[in-house]
């Protein structure tokens, strides 16, 4: 047998490293929330459409300020 093999045998231990995990960054956002009772949509600033209404249910939108997480910009536009 060659000096420079070992056998693993029954003792060996294989584990994952665990992810890592980022935490996000959280900024004070820009956006429209949809003014209709039943409505839940809303939008960033950025992807809001010049008419100002709702994609999900054609209601107005009113501008307002939520914390949420970053966005790498470069990735959303073209």
């Amino acid at each position: 047998m060659n000096s420079c093999y070992k056998p693993l045998g029954g003792n060996a231990v294989y584990a994952k490293k665990p992810p890592i995990e980022f935490e996000p960054i959280i900024e004070s956002t820009d956006i429209y929330s949809c003014i209709g009772d039943s409505c839940n949509g809303w939008m960033r600033k950025e992807f809001v459409s010049d008419t100002l209404t709702c994609p999900l249910c054609g209601s107005g939108m009113t501008e307002e300020v939520r914390d949420l997480p970053q966005m790498k910009k470069s990735y959303n536009f073209y």
